[in-house]
C-alpha cells in the first residue's frame, strides 16, 4: 500500500470493509466463500467495537494489525476443527504485510513496548520478531471483541461454518418447499457453499444454525469440533504445534 493510499485511508477516518476483504483474502486453511463472509461478519463486530476506526489509540497501522490477528485465528481455528495442528506454521511477517519495519517499530514503541526485542538480529529476523509480538499482543483485543473467551455465541456457529456447509439443512427446506409447493428446487440440493453474504447471515440468526453445529449435544460425539470448541472457550491461545 502506497503513502498515498494510506493517506487518503486516514482522511476518511476508517478502514472500509472493501478493502480490508481484500487485505484478508489470502489467510485461510478452508478456501470458498464462506470463510470471506466470516471475514464480513467478524469485521462488523470489530467495528461495533470501534475497531475499524481511525484513532490516536488505534492508527491504521493498528488496524492492519487487527486484521492479521483475524486471519490467523481464522486459520488456527480452521486447523483445529480439520485436526491438522501439527501442519500449522506460525509466520507472523505474512500476517503484516502492509506494513514496514518502521512501522513496527512505531507500534512497539507505542503499544507493546513491554515486550522485548534482540538487538543483535538481522532486519528479517526483526522484523517476524516485531510481527509476532504485536500479533500475539493484539490477539486477546480481537478474541474479546469477536466474543470469544468466556461468551460464547454465533460467532463458533460462524466459524465452524467456513468449514462445514450445512447440506442437509438446505435439502430439507428444499423438500419441504416441494411438499407445499407445485415447484422444484434442485438448486437448493447438494450446494456447496451460501449464495451470498445474506444468506449466510439469515441462516446463522435461525436455530438451524447451532443444531447444525451442536448436533450431539455440543460436539461432544466428535473429538475435533469438541476440541474446537474448548481452543475458542479458553480464549483462543496460541496453537501447540510440533
Amino acid at each position: 500500500m502506497t503513502a498515498y493510499e494510506r493517506h487518503i485511508l486516514v482522511n476518511q477516518g476508517e478502514l472500509p470493509l472493501d478493502d480490508a476483504l481484500a487485505m484478508l483474502k489470502p489467510y485461510h486453511c478452508v478456501a470458498g466463500d464462506d470463510t470471506q463472509y466470516w471475514f464480513e461478519y467478524a469485521w462488523g463486530m470489530l467495528d461495533g467495537c470501534g475497531l475499524t476506526r481511525i484513532a490516536n489509540d488505534n492508527p491504521l497501522e493498528l488496524i492492519f494489525v487487527h486484521l492479521g490477528v483475524l486471519g490467523l485465528l481464522t486459520e488456527e481455528f480452521q486447523t483445529k476443527l480439520l485436526d491438522e495442528e501439527s501442519l500449522f506454521e506460525y509466520e507472523y511477517a505474512k500476517y503484516v504485510n502492509h506494513l514496514s519495519i518502521f512501522d513496527l517499530e512505531n507500534l512497539h514503541s507505542q503499544f507493546f513496548a513491554a515486550d522485548e526485542v534482540d538487538d543483535d538480529l538481522s532486519e528479517d529476523e526483526r522484523f517476524e520478531r516485531l510481527a509476532q509480538i504485536v500479533i500475539e499482543g493484539d490477539r486477546d483485543r480481537i478474541v474479546k471483541a469477536l466474543g470469544m473467551g468466556s461468551q460464547i455465541d454465533e460467532a463458533f456457529v460462524a466459524l465452524v461454518l467456513t468449514v462445514r456447509f450445512p447440506c442437509r439443512c438446505f435439502n430439507d427446506y428444499a423438500d419441504q418447499i416441494e411438499s407445499e409447493f407445485p415447484v422444484k428446487v434442485d438448486d437448493l440440493r447438494d450446494r456447496e457453499s451460501f449464495d451470498s453474504y445474506e444468506e449466510y447471515r439469515k441462516f446463522l440468526k435461525t436455530d438451524d444454525a447451532a443444531d447444525f453445529v451442536y448436533e450431539g449435544g455440543c460436539g461432544l460425539e466428535d473429538p475435533n469440533l469438541q476440541s474446537a470448541f474448548d481452543w475458542v472457550q479458553d480464549g483462543c491461545p496460541k496453537l501447540d504445534v510440533w
